[in-house]
């Protein structure tokens, strides 16, 4: 990506709403899209300006960034066969 990096580029993209596009694709839960989306996110979270954004974002239901990774998170989990405790703890 030839924004990552340059701030004025970054904060264009911002002010275009571009983190609510990747957080859109990213709720779509479409597997082969989810590692690149998450890498570009990570990337931009270099930014300062980038939290406010995602802070802001609200999907279907009002659900917010912080759900959607959480729900990703369980979802690869159950993927990958984790178990967990009855205290939440990987066994």
């Amino acid at each position: 990506c030839c924004i990552l990096g340059c701030y004025p580029l970054e904060d264009y993209f911002l002010e275009k709403e571009g983190i609510f596009l990747l957080l859109d694709l990213l709720a779509l839960n479409q597997k082969k899209f989810c590692n690149l989306i998450l890498g570009i996110m990570v990337e931009f979270c270099d930014n300062p300006k980038t939290t406010a954004h995602v802070n802001a974002w609200r999907g279907k239901k009002d659900q917010t960034a912080a759900s959607l990774l959480i729900k990703l998170w369980r979802k690869e989990e159950k993927e990958l066969g984790v178990k967990r405790d009855k205290h939440g703890m990987i066994i």
